[in-house]
């Protein structure tokens, strides 16, 4: 997921802008924040990214293939997972994608 997240923000940022990776303990939670500054998506572009009845390819800033399907992956991996995804994007402005997973509980016999 995190590798997906990192490699979208890398594709879709202009050469020589910086990609933050934030990852936090909240209460039983791990928070996994990815941010750029890079093109951005409208609200639509989101809704269809995340749908499982649309399909969305855009070229990165270089012209980068995609499929489309990366996005769609994680969000089915994250909740699989008992957990949540948030995309917070502006056009020409960059993205804010959270996620968060349940920290995992070993138990040792």
């Amino acid at each position: 997921i995190l590798r997906n997240l990192v490699n979208n923000a890398i594709k879709f940022s202009n050469r020589g802008e910086a990609v933050n990776v934030k990852i936090s303990a909240v209460n039983e939670h791990i928070k996994i924040n990815v941010n750029d500054k890079g093109i951005g998506m409208t609200k639509k572009d989101i809704d269809q990214l995340l749908s499982t009845n649309h399909h969305l390819s855009t070229p990165g800033t270089e012209k980068e293939g995609g499929t489309g399907l990366g996005l769609m992956l994680c969000r089915e991996f994250i909740e699989i997972n008992m957990g949540s995804l948030s995309i917070e994007s502006e056009k020409n402005k960059g993205s804010n994608i959270e996620y968060t997973m349940p920290k995992a509980t070993l138990e040792f016999n």
